[in-house]
């Protein structure tokens, strides 16, 4: 099946739009465990359970 110009050039659009709509940042580990540490009532009830076996 043959493509036209049009659809390829479509395509080719998208994929250069999508390529730049990526985030030019991003959270390295500590700082994302840090977050969830702070902002994760779950995860903040395990350590206390935690803390309280050990």
């Amino acid at each position: 099946m043959f493509l036209g110009s049009t659809t390829c050039v479509g395509f080719a659009a998208i994929l250069a739009f999508s390529s730049v709509a990526a985030p030019v940042w991003a959270e390295g580990l500590p700082e994302a465990l840090a977050k969830a540490y702070q902002t994760n009532p779950q995860l903040n009830a395990q350590r206390a359970r935690q803390r309280a076996t050990d």
